[in-house]
């Protein structure tokens, strides 16, 4: 929405609003927030948001799982024979599945700690390699593609990593979102549409998510004996 001084002098001025405003737009209504505010925010307003969606979603969603874990793990020693045939239906004994949770905890662990950083991190790298794939693979003459504005189009997708906090549905959910508005922000800023553009996508989100998550993994494995 634009403010009144934009009807008089035709220049594209926000309304103000406050950051926590655009919070809850941008995580709860992330299409009106593309259409109102997207283009009209400060690269350093959007980062920020980035930032806390990410932060959230994988801190709390860390310690949420680990929360989750622990109590299972409790309520498994206490009750072993009622997981027995469960167990055995999925080809594991106590000792395996015990491992298995805490291995999770180890994970959820380690991202509950790392999550400041990958907040930090992730729209430079995940923006970064959207650009790389984005030039690589879209060749239009009528589309100029600009390193900040890509870095914002992924910023403002990564704010649906907030839901990565909801158990058990979350990641998947997050993901799904993050694919969606980017898509969204990248019509947005470029009217980008076709094969290609979806291929950048997945290729920048294979690069920057499922890579790292496979290296967390190792290193969550390498922590098991801290969580006895």
């Amino acid at each position: 929405m634009l403010s009144p001084h934009h009807e008089i002098t035709g220049e594209l001025v926000p309304e103000k609003k406050s950051f926590l405003s655009d919070a809850r737009l941008v995580f709860f209504s992330s299409r009106r927030f593309l259409e109102e505010r997207f283009l009209l925010l400060p690269a350093k307003r959007i980062f920020a948001l980035a930032f806390l969606g990410v932060f959230l979603g994988l801190g709390l969603g860390g310690l949420i799982n680990y929360a989750i874990s622990l109590a299972v793990e409790h309520d498994f020693l206490d009750r072993v024979e009622m997981y027995h045939s469960a167990l055995a239906a999925l080809g594991l004994d106590k000792d395996s599945f015990i491992e298995m949770l805490k291995l999770q905890r180890s994970y959820s662990f380690l991202l509950a700690v790392l999550s400041p950083v990958i907040a930090y991190m992730a729209p430079h790298i995940f923006g970064g390699a959207l650009f790389i794939f984005l030039r690589l693979l879209v060749r239009l003459p009528e589309i100029k593609i600009d390193f900040f504005h890509t870095m914002e189009c992924a910023s403002v997708a990564l704010c649906s990593m907030i839901f990565y906090a909801i158990p058990f549905i979350g990641p998947l959910l997050a993901v799904t979102l993050v694919v969606l508005n980017l898509s969204r922000a990248l019509f947005k800023q470029y009217k980008m549409t076709g094969f290609m553009k979806g291929m950048s996508i997945f290729s920048a989100l294979y690069l920057c998510f499922f890579i790292p998550a496979a290296t967390l993994q190792v290193l969550a494995q390498n922590m098991v004996h801290l969580f006895k």
